[in-house]
């Protein structure tokens, strides 16, 4: 018998073996496909809380369904032991594994597909335009739950072994991201890093698979599972940081076309009051350092990655922190940058003034073509591949759906009035409306997701009269025209300042009766 033709074989045995699986697979995802339209925000069940329950509990429902389907799958041949009835059989490895793999596709991975497509079109958004977002989703589902998934399964001989491995498997990855997350505290990961990990690992869990069903040597490849575990947290924490944010975020050349600046703000007046003891975090203490960013264009947002500072004294001391999370937008003026720095270094300097080197790691993004569509009532498709509706008639906000990972930075601007809408309300608002702005943002990183659609609703804020005086509703009106402003991502660049003569005693922040480790 040919490859293939054993391949065939063996699905087609597996798919009458494992028909109730099969069902209760298909029937959880046109129960998600059903109800999850009715938990969208501006849906029929979206104010339900039995409604938003059932699409909680299929969230949990479906990856269970898959775990006893990837279990039901593997054991049929279990490849732990040496007295399974399949070994007398003229099986290949080869063909078993891929015969595996064809039937999640079939059965698994193309009916997961076709759902998240129809829950796309029944959101009104391009289902061909959604389909790279979908496919680049799946792959992560393979990635991290199904190759996991079939390693544990290869390494067990039933489900409820294949279900302790499970929970052991889980409690030592929470021992080891906790331990992780401790030395790695407070630090960016460095770019490059999480992708190139994710591969590995990605790749090493494949071949550790191969691997069991070529030579079934289940201890073996136990261990070597583990061992990929730890290497990936190993991997996190040894990166070299440094070399990597000085590739991916070069120094700002002449030839740029602007040159956004920092400098140090040495006004007493910003530095950080005294008053009780230092605010001490897992040993560290928390400067807020005063700075005013300038030369940001009007047309460009700064996104701030990561931070990183340096101190030199007259004395040759030197310490350099990690690169550190900034998370949040550099804008022209006055601001206050976190950075963290161990107890022990910090007692180090003293009151004595030191040179501070501040290096900003940010991505530019920049304004691009504005597009204006007019709002309606039964629907309008926006730049982005997103569709907006009306909320309820008496609220009058827009409620926007885009297909994962959603839109970049958007800035939304029109005319919004703090009243109901009435019958002449758009053309009333169009002259005497009071400008209003909201932001749409998309996740940064593709998540594992079930449901394709991200609903996202639309905030405008205005400018009240007075400091205190801020509108209780904005309201937009079927039939006002909203402009749309998309921010694409230009470059990655860093911004460094450098500052002699700081007193860093000035700018721990305080507040505290006591240390609190």
């Amino acid at each position: 018998m040919t490859a293939p033709a054993q391949i065939l074989h063996i699905l087609k045995k597996d798919a009458w073996h494992l028909y109730p699986e099969i069902a209760n697979h298909l029937a959880m995802l046109i129960a998600f496909g059903w109800v999850m339209p009715k938990t969208w925000t501006g849906g029929p069940g979206s104010m339900d809380q039995t409604t938003q329950l059932i699409g909680m509990a299929l969230h949990v429902l479906l990856p269970t369904a898959w775990v006893i389907l990837v279990s039901r799958l593997v054991h049929d041949e279990s490849l732990v032991g040496d007295r399974q009835f399949w070994l007398t059989r003229p099986y290949r490895w080869e063909t078993l594994l891929g015969a595996k793999v064809l039937f999640l596709a079939v059965f698994v991975w193309l009916p997961l597909l076709v759902m998240q497509m129809y829950l796309l079109h029944h959101a009104g958004l391009a289902v061909v335009a959604g389909i790279p977002g979908l496919l680049k989703s799946l792959g992560l589902t393979v990635g991290i739950v199904f190759l996991p998934l079939m390693a544990n399964a290869a390494v067990t001989s039933g489900f409820g072994k294949m279900a302790l491995t499970l929970l052991g498997s889980f409690l030592y990855l929470l021992l080891l991201g906790t331990g992780t997350a401790q030395l790695s505290a407070f630090q960016e990961t460095p770019p490059y890093v999480s992708k190139f990990v994710a591969g590995l690992a990605a790749v090493l869990i494949s071949g550790i698979i191969a691997f069991q069903y070529r030579r079934r040597r289940t201890v073996e490849s136990r261990w070597m599972l583990a061992g990929t575990a730890l290497m990936a947290c190993v991997l996190v924490l040894l990166g070299p940081a440094g070399l990597l944010f000085r590739h991916a975020y070069p120094e700002i050349t002449a030839a740029a076309d602007v040159h956004p600046q920092m400098s140090f703000n040495m006004d007493p007046a910003h530095g950080q009051p005294g008053v009780g003891a230092p605010f001490l975090m897992r040993g560290n203490v928390f400067l807020l350092l005063p700075v005013t960013v300038s030369g940001v264009p009007a047309e460009m947002e700064l996104e701030g990655k990561a931070i990183q500072m340096r101190l030199e004294g007259a004395d040759g001391f030197r310490w350099d922190s990690t690169w550190q999370i900034f998370p949040g937008m550099v804008e022209n003026g006055p601001a206050y940058f976190g950075v963290v720095m161990p107890h022990s270094a910090f007692a180090k300097v003293g009151v004595a003034p030191m040179t501070v080197t501040l290096t900003m790691a940010v991505s530019e993004l920049r304004k691009g073509m504005p597009e204006a569509v007019v709002s309606r009532m039964d629907g309008y498709r926006t730049p982005g591949g997103g569709v907006c509706s009306f909320l309820p008639e008496q609220f009058m906000l827009p409620v926007c759906r885009y297909p994962m990972p959603g839109p970049e930075l958007t800035l939304i601007s029109a005319p919004v009035i703090q009243t109901p809408c009435g019958l002449d309300s758009p053309a009333t608002t169009e002259q005497t409306g009071t400008p209003g702005l909201a932001a749409l943002a998309g996740v940064q990183h593709l998540p594992i997701v079930l449901d394709p659609v991200l609903p996202m609703g639309l905030r405008f804020q205005t400018r009240g009269a007075g400091p205190n005086q801020a509108p209780r509703v904005n309201a937009l009106c079927p039939g006002t025209t909203v402009t749309f402003a998309p921010f694409g991502r230009v470059s990655d660049f860093r911004m460094e300042l450098s500052q002699v003569g700081v007193k860093l005693g000035d700018y721990v922040r305080h507040g505290r009766v006591g240390p609190v480790e």
